[in-house]
């Protein structure tokens, strides 16, 4: 049995998210194809669309076979925390052959060689980018500079196109955690995940661009629809609320107005007195919009922004994320062959497998699996007061 995983967020799932399902089972000749997907809120910062049971389901009526939450304390962390807890929990299913990402660059050796230069120097790269960054250029440019030396032309280029740089993030997780699994990378075509417009030669635009065109409205939702199959689209019309990131600006201004910046400097990624700019913007500030340009700087990019107010929204502290960032369990959200699929996975994994929260189940997990379950559960709670929908679906869900 060959097993193929993907890591990915479905922010809505488009066209590209089925092609890359359908080519990863074609490319590695792959049984099953499972998926670790964000849960409520995303690497980029963002909302779920829709919770994340309907994202699981359209990706199963797509082509996956088993999808898995990624837990929140990697979920809304950077690329290299993202990567690095993913990763872990495909390697301790012991089962999984190949990890299978899209990126601008499809020769899976460069991107080696830039994830290669990044271990190997990585104390000398730090110390550069800290000495750039303190000069007041952006991070992105810092980072590029950072790593210059260390590669040649070629691969200098490659090294800040977005989807290639977690990829590059995840081959480095694979040889840092000893990994069998193969990385393999499909070239992705259309728009990268940042693009505001939608791609009308190829029927391919990021879910970015999505999101922008659903926000107007649903009026010019027959203009969207064709850069998403029609399990996304037959979903979208029948949710009862679409969420979006200004959806989630009441209560972040509850949120900072009550913590202040002297809890606020004990978020996660807060630092350098920067509590104190959240906390003065969102008294002048108007909208979720208005609020993270009023905070952006050099230093702190929007998507970097943009994380740190889910992580005060869930409140996500710099202790949680210290006890937290090595944890590891299988959190189903849907399967499709429950019987086949799960039986094997249960026999190899090192990790728990929870498909219930019964309270029998509940008591055989430790206490670090709980406490990022409890995160998980919260943000999933939160996700639904901000869409005006039912509570404790993680608990009423059924596989």
């Amino acid at each position: 049995m060959k097993i193929t995983g993907i890591i990915t967020e479905y922010n809505p799932f488009h066209n590209g998210h089925k092609y890359q399902i359908e080519e990863a089972r074609k490319q590695t000749g792959a049984d099953y194809v499972i998926v670790i997907m964000s849960g409520s809120f995303t690497q980029q910062g963002n909302i779920g669309i829709t919770d994340k049971f309907i994202r699981a389901q359209i990706a199963i009526d797509c082509g996956a076979d088993l999808i898995i939450e990624l837990p929140a304390i990697y979920a809304t962390a950077s690329a290299e925390v993202f990567s690095k807890g993913a990763v872990r929990i495909l390697n301790d299913l012991n089962s999984i052959d190949y990890l299978v990402f899209g990126g601008e660059c499809a020769n899976i050796d460069i991107l080696t060689k830039i994830a290669d230069a990044s271990i190997q120097n990585s104390m000398e790269i730090d110390e550069e980018l800290i000495s750039h960054l303190t000069k007041g250029i952006s991070y992105a440019e810092a980072r590029g500079l950072a790593f210059k030396k260390f590669l040649n032309d070629e691969e200098y280029n490659e090294l800040s196109k977005p989807n290639n740089i977690l990829g590059i993030e995840y081959i480095k997780s694979l040889k840092e955690l000893n990994s069998n699994i193969k990385p393999h990378v499909i070239k992705r075509i259309g728009a990268d995940h940042n693009d505001k417009k939608l791609n009308n030669s190829t029927l391919f635009s990021s879910a970015t661009s999505i999101r922008d065109s659903l926000f107007v409205g649903l009026e010019n939702f027959i203009e969207i629809s064709k850069f998403m199959p029609e399990e996304t689209n037959k979903q979208l019309l029948k949710t009862k609320g679409l969420s979006f990131n200004e959806d989630m600006y009441s209560l972040l201004r509850f949120k900072i107005l009550e913590l202040g910046p002297k809890e606020i400097s004990n978020i996660y990624d807060v630092s350098e007195g920067l509590e104190y700019k959240i906390f003065e913007s969102i008294i002048k500030s108007s909208s979720y919009t208005d609020l993270i340009f009023r905070i952006k700087s050099k230093r702190y990019p929007l998507s970097r922004i943009k994380r740190i107010l889910i992580h005060i929204l869930l409140g996500i502290t710099k202790e949680d994320f210290e006890f937290l960032n090595n944890v590891s369990y299988v959190r189903v959200l849907k399967v499709k062959h429950k019987d086949t699929l799960l039986s094997t996975l249960s026999k190899n994994s090192s990790v728990p497998i929870i498909t219930k929260f019964s309270e029998k189940e509940l008591n055989l997990l430790d206490h670090k699996t709980i406490t990022s379950l409890g995160i998980d559960f919260h943000a999933t709670n939160i996700r639904e007061i901000i869409s005006n929908a039912n509570l404790n679906i993680d608990k009423t869900n059924k596989l």
